[in-house]
């Protein structure tokens, strides 16, 4: 299955609708002892694909504090291979101890990990991943293009292996901040994310909804004269599950919560989005919209009068 990891990742649809399933399977004792035989098997020949397998495992890049010993989702006691142990229970550069007892926002916390994303480390390169990863769930009051602006920087260096660790969590990254930026209706930004998940089939199902919903907008926007051209991906969306299969989207006391329902609530945030772009406004609130300048009377501003 291409990308599980990204696919299985803890906010597929931007929210937390997953996460107890999510967690469920990260605690459940046959998944976590089947990754570490996995790993075990890889240290002869790829060693380098061990250490990065496992430090995501014990999400080795994001626990706090002075203790490096190596623990499950569910604070048990682990062991890696004697090895390999040191490589993956040893602190990244990229997330100093320093850094854990500074306050800082969902902004500067990308801000301060960005600059390692074209390093030669793979482990620094992932660390980068796993900490914007980690930051995304926490952008409720963030703005979230100023988000999408710091993190484009550092996608393409975290894509360009196209497989492996860092490739998978970097999707899951784009998979997360891509439904966010269209539940915040700023549709072309959203799309250039959805663009590269759904060729690896990240969520696929829903992916492939996010983007149709994209499409709809920025065709209606540029005046297409077939508006159906969008359909092709609610289409291929529809061939991989039922009407009445729960949407990610998740359930209201307006709907159900069902893939029938997710076509309604689309239509309706692309017809109200379509409004405000003809009333001169954008549907993204986080977009800032340039105002004319008023002309005002200030201390020098008009010329001198002359006597």
């Amino acid at each position: 299955m291409p990308s599980l990891v990204a696919t299985l990742t803890s906010h597929p649809s931007g929210g937390s609708n997953a996460w107890s399933r999510f967690h469920e399977l990260e605690t459940d004792p046959d998944w976590l002892e089947g990754l570490e035989a996995v790993a075990e098997a890889l240290v002869p020949g790829a060693p380098d694909e061990a250490i990065l397998l496992l430090r995501r495992l014990y999400d080795v890049d994001g626990r706090f504090g002075p203790d490096r010993g190596l623990y499950s989702r569910d604070l048990r006691k682990r062991k890696a291979p004697a090895a390999i142990a040191r490589a993956v229970a040893a602190r990244s550069p990229v997330t100093p101890e320093s850094e854990w007892t500074r306050s800082t926002s969902p902004h500067g916390a990308i801000k301060r990990v960005v600059p390692f994303a074209t390093s030669e480390s793979a482990t620094e390169r992932l660390a980068v991943a796993v900490r914007i990863a980690d930051v995304l769930p926490q952008l409720s009051l963030s703005n979230h293009l100023t988000c999408y602006a710091l993190v484009d920087k550092a996608l393409p260096a975290l894509l360009q292996d196209g497989d492996g660790a860092i490739h998978e969590v970097a999707l899951g990254v784009a998979q997360n901040l891509g439904m966010k930026l269209l539940y915040h209706r700023a549709y072309a930004e959203a799309k250039r994310l959805l663009d590269l998940v759904v060729p690896y089939h990240v969520a696929l199902p829903e992916s492939l909804r996010a983007r149709w919903e994209c499409r709809l907008y920025l065709d209606a926007c540029t005046g297409a004269a077939d508006l159906d051209a969008a359909e092709e991906d609610w289409n291929r969306a529809a061939a991989l599950d039922a009407p009445t299969d729960p949407s990610m989207v998740g359930r209201c006391m307006f709907w159900a919560g069902d893939v029938t329902d997710r076509r309604g609530v689309a239509l309706a945030r692309v017809a109200k989005g379509l409004v405000a772009r003809a009333e001169g406004g954008d549907p993204c609130k986080d977009r800032k919209v340039g105002k004319p300048r008023r002309r005002t009377r200030r201390r020098g501003w008009w010329p001198a009068r002359p006597r």
